[in-house]
């Protein structure tokens, strides 16, 4: 049987992984949106239902560290731990682009290459070393990104503005993490007797 790959991301680095892995099935905002991960099962919220998508090797390549941890991937200072080719701790799951620290759109892509040539057993074109640690994120980090703006416009907006600021998006200030999206509990309720089970917590490396 083939196996079954799933990237979520459709950034520079998914794109990228996603042209040399046709076969994968792509989890992207907004038509998708991956909620929790437990090993060989992704958990994704798509038009207003949660359905458990099955994979044999993940790539993670989006902003989305709660998918790791939830995994019990290694992490130090905010970053996932990997190896040259983007390998995380967990058996088979990948990371790349902005999580481990890419800083533009060309180093995502290539770090997407190199997990898909990884994958496929052939010689990558090259490395993968994690970035700088990112921004602490606080309180109107996770409001902004739940909102699709920048901490700047939220600032400059105040909560009264928030609608403003959400039609006026500017990309002056990225947020380095998105929060993961609230579930409605129409869809959580239809799933109520397949919870995964609880994982033990997570604890950053640089914290410990």
């Amino acid at each position: 049987m083939a196996e079954r790959i799933v990237i979520v991301g459709a950034g520079a680095a998914g794109r990228a992984a996603a042209a040399l892995l046709p076969q994968a099935r792509i989890v992207a905002r907004p038509e998708a949106t991956a909620w929790h991960a437990e090993p060989g099962r992704l958990w994704i919220l798509e038009r207003g239902q949660i359905d458990a998508v099955p994979f044999d090797i993940l790539v993670v390549a989006a902003p989305v560290l709660h998918l790791l941890l939830a995994l019990g991937c290694r992490t130090r200072a905010w970053r996932p731990v990997v190896d040259a080719c983007g390998r995380t701790s967990a058996a088979d799951v990948f990371a790349a682009g902005a999580l481990v620290g890419a800083a533009t759109a060309d180093e995502a892509a290539r770090q997407g290459r190199i997990v898909a040539q990884a994958i496929l057993g052939r010689a990558p074109e090259g490395t993968i070393a994690v970035g700088a640690p990112p921004e602490r994120v606080g309180e109107d980090d996770l409001l902004a990104a739940s909102l699709g703006v920048t901490k700047v416009a939220l600032r400059d907006g105040g909560i009264v503005g928030i609608a403003t600021a959400a039609r006026h998006r500017t990309d002056a200030e990225p947020i380095p993490f998105a929060p993961a999206t609230p579930i409605p509990f129409a869809a959580l309720a239809a799933r109520a007797g397949e919870r995964p089970p609880p994982r033990p917590l997570q604890i950053d490396e640089a914290l410990a």
